[in-house]
């Protein structure tokens, strides 16, 4: 009898290794998550990149590019606030996005295109600095 069981689990959890956020995404996030995936690929990011992209989008902002996180202190003070669909902090990023040509104003991180741009430079940047890759998620990613 588990030789009828075993299978189906090794299915479903390697179905789950290759796209983690597709087992608890909706179909209107699925939809949105296709679209910043095909976005992504239009403006850089390789091909190796675009499951884990997926988890992270998913993760930070349920694939949503108004998505806006607000950080606090102890005392409630909103202290920082990460934008759009890969959750790009502005206290921490914008002037060098800024500085890259990638962004004008914070509130251009609120542009799918200009904030899938930024996240690839945020990765590119990791790398140039011996970080891993996915250094700038490392909260939330689990790496």
């Amino acid at each position: 009898m588990r030789k009828r069981i075993l299978p189906p689990v090794i299915l479903s959890l390697s179905l789950l290794a290759a796209s983690p956020a597709s087992a608890s995404e909706t179909p209107q996030e699925a939809r949105r998550c296709d679209r910043a995936i095909e976005l992504a690929r239009q403006v850089g990011w390789l091909k190796k990149d675009l499951p884990y992209l997926r988890y992270i989008l998913h993760r930070e902002s349920r694939c949503q590019p108004d998505s806006i996180g607000r950080n606090r202190d102890t005392t409630g003070r909103v202290t920082s606030e990460d934008l759009g669909l890969a959750q790009i902090n502005d206290r921490s990023w914008v002037t060098y996005l800024k500085g890259q040509g990638i962004i004008q104003q914070r509130e251009d991180l609120l542009k799918p295109k200009t904030n899938l741009k930024a996240a690839l430079e945020l990765l590119r940047y990791s790398v140039r600095h011996g970080y891993d890759r996915w250094h700038q998620w490392r909260g939330t990613s689990g790496k």
